[in-house]
Formats: structure tokens, C-alpha cells, sequence
């Protein structure tokens, strides 16, 4: 496990995964919905019984008039508190949240600043996980649906998850 290292001890692919990391390759959008839907690259599995830490990098864009929302799914019957540092739907100052540990309990607004102009915010927290595999996983969508803006997860956006147990 990457937290017991002993000095000598050699890396391979067994002891190397307690590390996920996963990133956008391309940019995925949403437009004309307040739905969130399962973003397609940023998520990773968790087993029964584990304990992770996560950090959701995150370039997005959304308009003023359809801001952005973000929210995390894990697996049932796990304790994930987690929250977020970004800016609010007014773009006037920024927000740190943190969540109860619950799963899909929050979905948190954040500002759009123009189709164009990339934004960025952090989403972080815990996952203590129950007796059910699954993932932990971004979903996203437009703050208020808006026919003629587009909200979009832009290419580079990034997680890096550490497995504690």
C-alpha cells in the first residue's frame, strides 16, 4: 500500500494501487438542461471497506445566464463528506462548502463567466466506503437550463484519488 513504504521495498503493479489518477481528454458539454448526467472520464472504483481521498480538478465553462452545477455519486451505503472552493453564480466571491456525508445530498452552483472563458474549481473530500463496491463519480450539468448556452467539462480537467487503508 502506498502509505505503509518501506525503504528496499520494490514497485510494481500490485503495490501501486492505492494511487488513481484520471483526466479529460477532450471537452464534454451539456446544453439546454438542469439534469445532471455522469461525466465520462472523471471517476474511479472503490472497493468494499476502503477509505479515499479525492481532489476533482476542475476547467469548465459555463454562461452567466446558465452557470454550471456540479455534484459527486459514490457507493451506496458509503460516508463521503466533501466539499468544493470555487465561485459563486454571481462571480462576486468564493465559496467553500462542505457537504454532510451523504451521497448525492449536494449539488453545488457555480459561476459562468461565458461560453469561452474557462473557469476552475476544486471538489474534495473522503470516502469512507461500506460493504459495496462501486465509484465515485462528477456529474454536471447547467445551473438553469438555457436553450442557447452551453455548459462544458473542459479538456484537462483532472482527479487524483490516494487509497488510506
Amino acid at each position: 500500500m502506498f502509505w505503509n513504504w518501506t525503504v528496499g521495498r520494490r514497485v510494481n503493479p500490485a503495490n501501486m494501487n492505492g494511487i488513481k489518477t484520471a483526466y479529460k481528454t477532450l471537452d464534454e458539454t451539456v446544453t439546454n438542461s438542469a439534469t445532471l448526467q455522469d461525466d465520462d472520464d472523471l471517476l474511479f472504483s472503490v472497493g468494499s471497506n476502503e477509505t479515499w481521498g479525492f481532489q476533482f480538478n476542475l476547467l469548465y465553462s459555463g454562461t452567466t445566464g446558465g452557470d454550471f452545477r456540479v455534484a459527486l455519486t459514490f457507493p451506496s451505503g458509503a460516508s463521503c463528506p466533501w466539499g468544493k472552493i470555487g465561485l459563486n453564480s454571481s462571480l462576486a466571491v468564493d465559496m467553500v462548502g462542505f457537504d454532510a456525508p451523504v451521497s448525492g445530498a449536494s449539488v453545488f452552483q457555480l459561476g459562468g463567466n461565458g461560453a469561452t472563458n474557462t473557469m476552475t474549481a476544486i471538489l474534495f473530500g473522503t470516502c469512507f466506503n461500506g460493504s459495496t463496491a462501486g465509484s465515485v463519480r462528477l456529474q454536471f450539468a447547467q445551473g438553469t437550463a438555457v436553450a442557447a448556452e452551453i455548459a462544458r467539462m473542459r479538456k484537462g480537467s483532472n482527479l487524483i484519488a490516494v487509497r488510506f487503508d
